[in-house]
Protein backbone atom coordinates (compact mmCIF):
# COMPACT_ATOMS: atom_id res chain seq x y z
CA UNK A 1 0.00 0.00 0.00
CA UNK A 2 1.54 3.27 -0.91
CA UNK A 3 1.99 6.41 0.96
CA UNK A 4 -1.00 8.05 -1.19
CA UNK A 5 -3.51 4.72 -0.61
CA UNK A 6 -2.93 5.29 3.17
CA UNK A 7 -3.49 8.60 3.89
CA UNK A 8 -6.90 8.37 1.69
CA UNK A 9 -8.20 5.55 4.01
CA UNK A 10 -6.74 7.60 7.59
CA UNK A 11 -8.85 10.89 5.85
CA UNK A 12 -12.43 8.88 5.04
CA UNK A 13 -12.28 7.51 8.57
CA UNK A 14 -11.77 11.12 10.15
CA UNK A 15 -15.19 12.82 11.70
CA UNK A 16 -16.25 16.04 8.88
CA UNK A 17 -14.75 17.85 12.25
CA UNK A 18 -11.42 16.44 12.39
CA UNK A 19 -11.35 16.75 8.27
CA UNK A 20 -11.93 20.60 8.60
CA UNK A 21 -8.99 20.69 10.83
CA UNK A 22 -6.49 18.88 8.77
CA UNK A 23 -7.63 20.68 5.40
CA UNK A 24 -6.94 23.85 7.88
CA UNK A 25 -3.43 23.04 8.97
CA UNK A 26 -2.11 22.16 5.31
CA UNK A 27 -3.62 25.26 3.37
CA UNK A 28 -0.62 27.40 4.08
CA UNK A 29 1.81 25.04 2.81
CA UNK A 30 0.08 24.41 -0.58
CA UNK A 31 1.71 26.08 -3.46
CA UNK A 32 -0.29 26.82 -6.50
CA UNK A 33 1.91 27.29 -9.44
CA UNK A 34 1.19 30.54 -11.62
CA UNK A 35 -0.40 29.84 -15.34
CA UNK A 36 1.47 31.45 -18.22
CA UNK A 37 -1.77 32.70 -20.23
CA UNK A 38 -0.81 34.65 -22.57
CA UNK A 39 -0.88 33.55 -26.42
CA UNK A 40 0.77 36.05 -28.61
CA UNK A 41 3.85 37.95 -28.36
CA UNK A 42 1.96 41.36 -28.17
CA UNK A 43 -0.01 39.88 -25.04
CA UNK A 44 3.69 39.32 -23.29
CA UNK A 45 4.70 42.59 -24.26
CA UNK A 46 2.17 44.44 -22.97
CA UNK A 47 1.61 42.17 -19.65
CA UNK A 48 5.12 42.12 -18.76
CA UNK A 49 7.34 45.34 -20.93
CA UNK A 50 5.05 48.33 -21.86
CA UNK A 51 2.36 47.10 -18.13
CA UNK A 52 2.13 51.21 -17.50
CA UNK A 53 1.06 52.04 -21.18
CA UNK A 54 3.00 51.47 -24.51
CA UNK A 55 6.39 53.83 -25.09
CA UNK A 56 8.34 54.25 -28.02
CA UNK A 57 11.40 51.90 -27.19
CA UNK A 58 13.93 53.98 -28.65
CA UNK A 59 13.47 57.24 -27.05
CA UNK A 60 11.20 56.43 -23.94
CA UNK A 61 8.57 58.88 -24.42
CA UNK A 62 4.76 57.75 -24.28
CA UNK A 63 3.78 60.74 -27.35
CA UNK A 64 2.82 57.79 -30.21
CA UNK A 65 -0.38 56.56 -32.36
CA UNK A 66 -0.68 53.87 -34.62
CA UNK A 67 0.85 53.35 -37.91
CA UNK A 68 -0.84 50.35 -39.53
CA UNK A 69 0.45 47.17 -39.26
CA UNK A 70 2.59 44.31 -41.21
CA UNK A 71 2.16 40.58 -41.25
CA UNK A 72 -0.27 40.68 -38.21
CA UNK A 73 1.66 42.46 -36.09
CA UNK A 74 0.28 46.52 -35.20
CA UNK A 75 3.04 48.89 -36.05
CA UNK A 76 3.36 52.73 -33.95
CA UNK A 77 5.01 55.97 -34.28
CA UNK A 78 6.62 58.21 -31.94
CA UNK A 79 5.38 61.78 -32.56
CA UNK A 80 9.19 62.91 -30.70
CA UNK A 81 11.36 61.28 -32.44
CA UNK A 82 9.60 60.03 -35.68
CA UNK A 83 10.65 56.27 -35.75
CA UNK A 84 8.43 53.49 -36.15
CA UNK A 85 8.21 50.53 -33.96
CA UNK A 86 6.10 47.47 -32.85
CA UNK A 87 5.72 45.76 -29.31
CA UNK A 88 9.01 44.03 -29.67
CA UNK A 89 10.90 46.44 -30.76
CA UNK A 90 14.54 46.13 -28.94
CA UNK A 91 14.08 43.12 -27.39
CA UNK A 92 15.08 39.36 -28.17
CA UNK A 93 11.89 38.49 -30.12
CA UNK A 94 12.41 41.08 -32.66
CA UNK A 95 11.61 40.17 -36.29
CA UNK A 96 10.56 36.70 -35.12
CA UNK A 97 8.72 34.43 -37.69
CA UNK A 98 7.79 31.43 -35.28
CA UNK A 99 5.00 31.69 -32.82
CA UNK A 100 5.38 32.12 -29.08
CA UNK A 101 4.42 28.74 -27.99
CA UNK A 102 7.70 27.69 -30.03
CA UNK A 103 9.67 29.98 -28.40
CA UNK A 104 8.36 28.92 -25.08
CA UNK A 105 9.37 24.96 -25.94
CA UNK A 106 12.71 26.21 -27.38
CA UNK A 107 13.70 27.75 -23.63
CA UNK A 108 12.31 24.99 -21.97
CA UNK A 109 14.60 23.03 -23.84
CA UNK A 110 17.51 25.50 -22.87
CA UNK A 111 16.46 24.89 -19.19
CA UNK A 112 17.21 20.76 -19.79
CA UNK A 113 20.57 21.71 -21.46
CA UNK A 114 19.26 20.27 -24.85
CA UNK A 115 21.70 20.33 -27.48
CA UNK A 116 21.58 22.75 -30.70
CA UNK A 117 20.75 19.63 -33.08
CA UNK A 118 17.98 18.12 -30.84
CA UNK A 119 16.45 21.32 -30.01
CA UNK A 120 16.24 21.97 -33.30
CA UNK A 121 14.35 18.56 -34.16
CA UNK A 122 11.82 19.40 -31.47
CA UNK A 123 10.91 22.95 -32.08
CA UNK A 124 11.08 21.90 -36.00
CA UNK A 125 13.39 25.34 -36.80
CA UNK A 126 17.04 24.85 -38.79
CA UNK A 127 19.95 24.03 -36.96
CA UNK A 128 21.22 27.57 -38.00
CA UNK A 129 18.30 29.06 -36.32
CA UNK A 130 18.35 26.76 -33.04
CA UNK A 131 22.49 28.31 -33.22
CA UNK A 132 21.02 31.88 -33.48
CA UNK A 133 18.05 32.21 -30.64
CA UNK A 134 20.55 29.86 -28.07
CA UNK A 135 23.61 32.94 -28.28
CA UNK A 136 20.73 35.73 -29.08
CA UNK A 137 19.57 34.41 -25.68
CA UNK A 138 22.81 34.20 -23.90
CA UNK A 139 23.74 37.53 -24.79
CA UNK A 140 20.75 38.97 -23.78
CA UNK A 141 21.83 37.49 -19.78
CA UNK A 142 25.01 39.10 -20.36
CA UNK A 143 23.97 42.38 -18.83
CA UNK A 144 22.34 40.88 -15.91
CA UNK A 145 25.70 39.11 -15.19
CA UNK A 146 27.61 41.88 -15.21
CA UNK A 147 25.31 43.47 -12.73
CA UNK A 148 26.21 40.54 -10.08
CA UNK A 149 27.80 42.05 -6.66
CA UNK A 150 29.13 40.11 -3.89
CA UNK A 151 30.23 40.14 -0.60
CA UNK A 152 31.72 38.83 2.85
CA UNK A 153 33.53 35.84 2.41
CA UNK A 154 34.36 35.32 -1.13
CA UNK A 155 36.57 32.48 -1.95
CA UNK A 156 38.76 33.30 -5.72
CA UNK A 157 40.78 31.02 -8.33
CA UNK A 158 40.96 30.54 -11.92
CA UNK A 159 40.33 27.66 -13.87
CA UNK A 160 41.25 27.14 -17.44
CA UNK A 161 40.04 25.90 -20.69
CA UNK A 162 41.72 25.16 -23.84
CA UNK A 163 42.08 27.50 -26.46
CA UNK A 164 39.30 26.58 -29.17
CA UNK A 165 38.51 28.21 -32.69
CA UNK A 166 35.72 25.70 -33.14
CA UNK A 167 33.15 27.07 -36.12
CA UNK A 168 36.07 29.45 -37.69
CA UNK A 169 36.84 29.37 -40.98
CA UNK A 170 40.25 30.40 -40.77
CA UNK A 171 42.85 29.99 -37.67
CA UNK A 172 46.00 31.69 -36.79
CA UNK A 173 47.99 28.47 -36.32
CA UNK A 174 48.08 25.05 -37.50
CA UNK A 175 45.03 22.32 -36.65
CA UNK A 176 44.80 20.72 -33.83
CA UNK A 177 44.34 17.26 -33.91
CA UNK A 178 40.79 16.29 -31.62
CA UNK A 179 42.21 19.19 -29.48
CA UNK A 180 45.33 16.84 -27.73
CA UNK A 181 48.12 18.20 -29.38
CA UNK A 182 48.88 21.68 -27.45
CA UNK A 183 52.33 22.34 -27.61
CA UNK A 184 54.45 22.74 -24.51
CA UNK A 185 53.94 21.83 -21.29
CA UNK A 186 52.29 23.34 -18.64
CA UNK A 187 50.59 26.67 -18.88
CA UNK A 188 50.76 28.14 -22.21
CA UNK A 189 49.11 30.97 -24.45
CA UNK A 190 46.98 27.66 -25.92
CA UNK A 191 44.81 27.90 -22.87
CA UNK A 192 42.00 30.46 -21.58
CA UNK A 193 41.96 31.75 -17.96
CA UNK A 194 38.82 31.67 -16.23
CA UNK A 195 38.94 33.62 -13.16
CA UNK A 196 36.22 32.87 -10.45
CA UNK A 197 34.98 34.22 -7.26
CA UNK A 198 32.12 32.41 -5.39
CA UNK A 199 30.33 34.12 -2.45
CA UNK A 200 30.22 31.88 0.72
CA UNK A 201 26.81 33.10 2.65
CA UNK A 202 25.28 29.64 3.76
CA UNK A 203 22.22 31.82 4.84
CA UNK A 204 21.72 32.75 1.25
CA UNK A 205 18.78 30.87 -1.07
CA UNK A 206 21.26 32.09 -4.17
CA UNK A 207 24.68 31.95 -3.99
CA UNK A 208 26.38 34.96 -6.55
CA UNK A 209 28.98 33.74 -8.43
CA UNK A 210 31.24 36.13 -11.09
CA UNK A 211 33.56 34.27 -13.62
CA UNK A 212 34.34 35.27 -17.47
CA UNK A 213 37.40 34.63 -19.23
CA UNK A 214 39.87 37.37 -19.16
CA UNK A 215 43.22 36.04 -20.79
CA UNK A 216 45.50 33.97 -21.94
CA UNK A 217 47.57 31.59 -20.03
CA UNK A 218 48.04 33.11 -16.35
CA UNK A 219 46.08 35.46 -15.00
CA UNK A 220 47.69 39.44 -14.30
CA UNK A 221 46.69 42.23 -11.85
CA UNK A 222 45.23 44.28 -14.47
CA UNK A 223 42.83 41.57 -15.35
CA UNK A 224 41.67 40.44 -12.33
CA UNK A 225 40.88 44.10 -11.09
CA UNK A 226 39.00 44.78 -14.70
CA UNK A 227 36.61 41.48 -14.10
CA UNK A 228 35.90 42.25 -9.65
CA UNK A 229 36.21 45.80 -9.39
CA UNK A 230 33.24 47.46 -8.44
CA UNK A 231 31.54 43.37 -7.92
CA UNK A 232 33.18 42.72 -4.87
CA UNK A 233 31.58 44.90 -2.28
CA UNK A 234 34.03 47.01 0.07
CA UNK A 235 35.18 45.30 3.88
CA UNK A 236 34.85 41.69 2.45
CA UNK A 237 37.01 38.70 2.81
CA UNK A 238 39.00 37.28 0.10
CA UNK A 239 40.46 33.69 0.33
CA UNK A 240 42.51 32.87 -2.55
CA UNK A 241 45.45 30.75 -3.26
CA UNK A 242 49.14 31.37 -3.32
CA UNK A 243 49.28 33.46 -6.05
CA UNK A 244 50.48 37.04 -5.83
CA UNK A 245 48.06 38.77 -8.76
CA UNK A 246 45.18 38.20 -6.08
CA UNK A 247 46.79 39.55 -3.34
CA UNK A 248 47.78 42.78 -5.52
CA UNK A 249 44.53 43.16 -6.71
CA UNK A 250 42.98 42.63 -3.26
CA UNK A 251 45.10 45.75 -2.12
CA UNK A 252 43.90 47.96 -5.35
CA UNK A 253 40.39 47.53 -4.51
CA UNK A 254 40.85 47.21 -0.52
CA UNK A 255 40.07 43.94 0.68
CA UNK A 256 40.65 42.28 3.50
CA UNK A 257 43.02 39.20 1.89
CA UNK A 258 43.20 35.49 3.33
CA UNK A 259 46.45 33.36 1.26
CA UNK A 260 46.39 29.74 1.32
CA UNK A 261 49.37 28.08 0.41
CA UNK A 262 49.66 24.38 -0.04
CA UNK A 263 52.07 22.66 2.32
CA UNK A 264 53.63 19.31 1.44
CA UNK A 265 51.59 17.36 4.22
CA UNK A 266 48.17 19.44 3.28
CA UNK A 267 47.27 19.58 -0.45
CA UNK A 268 44.07 21.26 0.82
CA UNK A 269 45.38 24.06 2.97
CA UNK A 270 42.27 25.27 5.83
CA UNK A 271 43.18 28.24 8.18
CA UNK A 272 40.87 27.24 10.83
CA UNK A 273 39.73 29.90 13.38
CA UNK A 274 36.72 29.55 16.25
CA UNK A 275 34.54 31.91 14.18
CA UNK A 276 35.39 30.32 10.87
CA UNK A 277 37.23 28.14 8.35
CA UNK A 278 38.95 29.94 5.68
CA UNK A 279 39.53 27.85 2.60
CA UNK A 280 38.71 27.58 -1.30
CA UNK A 281 36.52 24.17 -1.63
CA UNK A 282 33.68 26.59 -2.58
CA UNK A 283 35.67 27.98 -5.38
CA UNK A 284 36.96 24.52 -6.64
CA UNK A 285 33.57 22.68 -6.67
CA UNK A 286 32.48 25.50 -8.40
CA UNK A 287 35.19 24.70 -11.40
CA UNK A 288 33.76 21.01 -11.02
CA UNK A 289 30.56 22.34 -11.93
CA UNK A 290 31.38 24.17 -14.54
CA UNK A 291 33.50 21.45 -16.76
CA UNK A 292 31.05 19.03 -15.63
CA UNK A 293 27.81 21.85 -17.30
CA UNK A 294 30.72 21.94 -20.61
CA UNK A 295 30.91 18.01 -20.98
CA UNK A 296 27.84 17.55 -23.02
CA UNK A 297 28.88 20.09 -25.40
CA UNK A 298 31.91 18.47 -26.90
CA UNK A 299 33.80 21.89 -26.64
CA UNK A 300 33.13 25.14 -26.39
CA UNK A 301 34.19 27.84 -29.43
CA UNK A 302 36.16 30.62 -27.21
CA UNK A 303 34.00 33.03 -28.48
CA UNK A 304 31.02 31.97 -26.81
CA UNK A 305 32.47 30.54 -23.42
CA UNK A 306 31.36 33.68 -21.78
CA UNK A 307 28.08 32.65 -22.71
CA UNK A 308 28.12 29.71 -21.73
CA UNK A 309 29.56 30.53 -18.55
CA UNK A 310 26.47 33.07 -17.90
CA UNK A 311 24.27 30.09 -18.72
CA UNK A 312 25.51 27.66 -16.29
CA UNK A 313 25.46 30.81 -13.84
CA UNK A 314 22.12 31.31 -13.83
CA UNK A 315 20.63 27.61 -14.29
CA UNK A 316 22.50 27.47 -10.92
CA UNK A 317 20.49 30.38 -9.18
CA UNK A 318 17.38 30.34 -10.68
CA UNK A 319 14.98 29.13 -8.29
CA UNK A 320 11.73 28.94 -9.20
CA UNK A 321 8.70 26.97 -9.70
CA UNK A 322 8.29 27.85 -13.31
CA UNK A 323 11.43 28.97 -14.66
CA UNK A 324 10.63 28.83 -18.44
CA UNK A 325 7.70 31.62 -17.43
CA UNK A 326 10.40 33.24 -15.24
CA UNK A 327 12.79 33.31 -18.41
CA UNK A 328 10.30 34.12 -20.76
CA UNK A 329 9.28 37.49 -18.64
CA UNK A 330 12.81 38.46 -18.30
CA UNK A 331 13.73 38.25 -22.03
CA UNK A 332 10.93 40.30 -22.64
CA UNK A 333 11.81 42.83 -20.29
CA UNK A 334 15.45 43.06 -21.28
CA UNK A 335 16.65 45.14 -23.92
CA UNK A 336 18.21 44.08 -27.25
CA UNK A 337 19.31 44.98 -30.29
CA UNK A 338 21.38 42.42 -31.47
CA UNK A 339 20.66 40.87 -35.00
CA UNK A 340 20.98 37.60 -35.95
CA UNK A 341 23.45 37.94 -38.08
CA UNK A 342 25.99 39.67 -35.26
CA UNK A 343 26.22 36.34 -33.71
CA UNK A 344 28.57 34.74 -35.43
CA UNK A 345 30.41 38.38 -36.18
CA UNK A 346 31.88 38.41 -32.43
CA UNK A 347 35.42 38.05 -32.63
CA UNK A 348 37.05 34.78 -31.98
CA UNK A 349 38.63 35.61 -28.53
CA UNK A 350 36.82 37.84 -26.45
CA UNK A 351 39.72 39.39 -25.13
CA UNK A 352 42.66 41.35 -26.57
CA UNK A 353 45.79 39.43 -27.11
CA UNK A 354 48.33 38.77 -29.97
CA UNK A 355 45.94 37.52 -32.68
CA UNK A 356 43.78 40.45 -32.75
CA UNK A 357 45.54 41.84 -35.88
CA UNK A 358 45.36 38.43 -38.08
CA UNK A 359 41.52 38.51 -37.19
CA UNK A 360 40.84 41.92 -37.92
CA UNK A 361 42.55 41.72 -41.49
CA UNK A 362 39.65 38.63 -42.33
CA UNK A 363 36.86 40.52 -41.44
CA UNK A 364 38.06 43.16 -44.24
CA UNK A 365 36.93 42.47 -48.11
CA UNK A 366 39.65 43.98 -50.51
CA UNK A 367 38.70 45.76 -53.58
CA UNK A 368 40.76 45.10 -56.71
CA UNK A 369 40.54 42.05 -59.42
CA UNK A 370 38.24 39.99 -57.18
CA UNK A 371 36.06 42.64 -57.88
CA UNK A 372 34.97 42.83 -54.16
CA UNK A 373 34.86 39.37 -53.12
CA UNK A 374 36.20 38.45 -50.31
CA UNK A 375 39.92 37.51 -50.82
CA UNK A 376 41.65 34.14 -49.65
CA UNK A 377 43.34 35.00 -45.81
CA UNK A 378 46.98 33.80 -45.79
CA UNK A 379 46.75 30.78 -43.31
CA UNK A 380 48.03 30.57 -40.30
CA UNK A 381 50.57 33.65 -41.15
CA UNK A 382 50.19 36.96 -39.02
CA UNK A 383 49.47 40.09 -41.38
CA UNK A 384 51.28 43.27 -40.28
CA UNK A 385 48.62 46.07 -40.58
CA UNK A 386 50.77 48.46 -40.60
CA UNK A 387 52.65 47.57 -43.96
CA UNK A 388 51.96 50.45 -46.79
CA UNK A 389 50.76 47.43 -49.05
CA UNK A 390 47.13 47.61 -47.00
CA UNK A 391 47.13 51.64 -46.72
CA UNK A 392 44.55 51.51 -49.41
CA UNK A 393 43.23 47.97 -49.10
CA UNK A 394 43.54 47.51 -52.68
CA UNK A 395 46.48 45.01 -52.79
CA UNK A 396 45.71 41.21 -53.01
CA UNK A 397 47.73 39.59 -50.46
CA UNK A 398 47.49 36.18 -51.96
CA UNK A 399 48.19 37.50 -55.44
CA UNK A 400 51.59 35.46 -57.31
CA UNK A 401 51.55 33.31 -54.56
Amino acid sequence: MDNKELLRQIYLECTPEERKRFLDGIKTEIKFKPKFTVETFDELMRKERFSEGVCCPHCGVTHIGPHGSYKGNKRYICYDCGKTFNLTTKSVFHCHKQDLETYLKYIELMIHQVSIREAARICKISRQTSFLWRHKFLDTLQSIADKVTIGGIVEADETYFKLSFKGSRVLPRKPHKRGNDVEGAGLSEEFVCVPCAVERNKAADKVGTISRATNLATPNRKTLQGLFENRILPESILCTDGKAEYVSMADQLELQTIQLRPTKKHKASVLKTRQVNFHINHVNAYHSNIKNFFSPFRGVATKYINNYLNWNNFLNQLKSDEPKEFLTKLFANQISTEKSKEVQQKPAIPFKTHYDKFFAVQGIYLKGPNHGKKVKPIFGKLIDLDDKRFENMKFNPNKGK
